[in-house]
């Protein structure tokens, strides 16, 4: 327990990932932390400043958790990123902490927002930036708070996922990440290339993007399943790009290349 204790309480990120905590050089398996953790929470609630150094843990390809308690012993805790498949399927414990700011979200797991699986999301009074990379979760039957919404400076979120966001809400947006599918992209193309469809689909565009017209500077990246072509960039710019309000900051990421999750650099993801 003294070596679990002692590696928590000198690194600053938690690495669970086939199989094993791992904290730096410390390593020890799932199995054996389960069978110490008693003694380790009675520890931790005694004196919570033993963990005051670990600041993001990140869930790895891991199957052994399909809840994750131990997460609101680390109060100090700024950084949670699901970056591989997990069984994770309730994170309700986090509702409240104090000092969560970022939430990734960039591949299957076992969330279920039509059930509450994301209401503990609008309880994070220091939320600032939150990611779901590539409709890995489907959003559909979640109202997000406009609280929430309120405070997020980063949003990375699905095209199609977009319009059931309050853009009114998002008063302090300085990025916007978008990820459109090969069928999004497809979608928009064939509808820009039809004259009589073309009004409907700059007024879905327009609408989608009335967030960015209200923040001067914001930044918005588009994450795009497709690989890059000449022809593609100037069939999207002709759809996309003309309903971009002035002054809007723009980097497009195309099937293959990589690009930065989390606005601190953390991490990077590479689509097909």
């Amino acid at each position: 327990m003294n070596d679990l204790l002692a590696a928590l309480s000198k690194t600053q990120e938690l690495h669970l990932e086939s199989g094993q905590w791992r904290l730096g050089e410390f390593a020890l398996a799932n199995e054996s932390v389960d069978e110490l953790w008693p003694e380790v929470e009675r520890a931790l609630r005694a004196d919570p400043s033993i963990v005051d150094q670990l600041q993001a843990v990140t869930f790895f390809d891991e199957g052994s958790y399909e809840s994750a308690p131990f997460l609101a012993l680390f109060p100090k805790l700024e950084q949670l990123v699901l970056y591989g498949t997990t069984l994770l399927h309730d994170l309700s414990a986090l509702a409240g902490h104090p000092s969560l700011r970022r939430v990734a979200f960039t591949n299957y797991c076992g969330i279920d927002p039509r059930n509450g699986g994301l209401r503990w999301l609008d309880e994070l009074p220091q939320l600032e930036e939150l990611v779901f990379f590539e409709g890995y979760i489907e959003l559909d039957g979640w109202a997000p708070s406009e609280v929430m919404l309120s405070r997020l400076r980063s949003l990375w979120i699905n095209w199609g996922d977009l319009e059931k966001i309050r853009h009114e809400a998002l008063g302090r947006i300085e990025s916007l990440t978008l990820y459109l599918s090969a069928d999004d992209i497809d979608e928009l193309i064939d509808l820009a290339s039809d004259d009589n469809e073309r009004p409907q689909a700059e007024t879905a565009v327009r609408t989608r993007l009335l967030a960015l017209g209200r923040t001067p500077g914001l930044k918005l990246r588009t994450c795009l399943d497709k690989v890059e072509s000449e022809e593609l960039r100037l069939q999207l710019d002709d759809v996309i790009g003309r309903c971009l309000p002035a002054g809007v900051q723009v980097e497009r990421y195309w099937r293959g290349q990589v690009m930065p999750l989390i606005n601190n650099g953390y991490g990077f993801m590479k689509r097909g």
